[in-house]
């Protein structure tokens, strides 16, 4: 958490900057999960995944040319937790309070200062799960560092304001914890909103 201060502390440092744009954004998706929880259960069960990430960033664009613009961001995920109980003994197991922070460098492509952008980049992700399985009274919390691929386009409608759509992918992505996993490793995909300070 002190290095995401710094980080965030950087970025506006450099917004300062007269060729410099800085941002922040919400935003919500979906993305890959798999985890083991249905295979730890006996009998009868029922069984939750909610899927969805809701999520924010902040970023730096330096406009290195006519065109072409560096940036920096990192956001902070939340996803929907998993839930499983067993109908028999009345306990349950959880996957839950997961968190991701990525930090993503991309090139952004923007001819304009509005109209259509189109980004590229990757980075690496910070993840934290908190596990709980009632069953065999264990819990912990575990996390991971792996790496990301990311793209995306804008729709910068006016100069402050920005909507898009990105696609990233995870690799290696598997976050495990007593004989309980999560694995994010695949495909994710968010629609947002991005307001620009200059």
């Amino acid at each position: 958490m002190k290095k995401t201060a710094i980080a965030v502390f950087a970025l506006i440092l450099m917004s300062l900057s007269a060729n410099a744009e800085v941002f922040v954004g919400v935003k919500g998706g979906i993305g890959a999960s798999d985890d083991n929880v249905r295979d730890l259960m006996n009998g009868d069960y029922s069984y939750s995944d909610r899927d969805g990430i809701i999520g924010a960033e902040i970023g730096y664009d330096f406009n290195s040319g006519h065109s072409s613009r560096i940036g920096v961001k990192v956001g902070l995920n939340s996803f929907g937790k998993i839930d499983s109980e067993d109908k028999t003994v009345h306990e349950d197991l959880l996957l839950k309070n997961t968190i991701t922070v990525p930090l993503t460098v991309y090139y952004k492509y923007a001819p304009n200062e509005t109209g259509v952008h189109f980004w590229i980049g990757g980075g690496a992700t910070w993840a934290s799960l908190k596990f709980q399985n009632d069953i065999d009274n264990l819990s912990g919390t575990e996390t991971e560092i792996f790496p990301h691929a990311a793209a995306g386009v804008e729709w910068r409608i006016v100069k402050l304001i920005g909507v898009g759509l990105d696609v990233g992918y995870n690799f290696d992505a598997k976050i495990s914890n007593n004989g309980m996993y999560r694995d994010f490793t695949g495909l994710e995909g968010f629609a947002g909103v991005k307001i620009y300070f200059f």
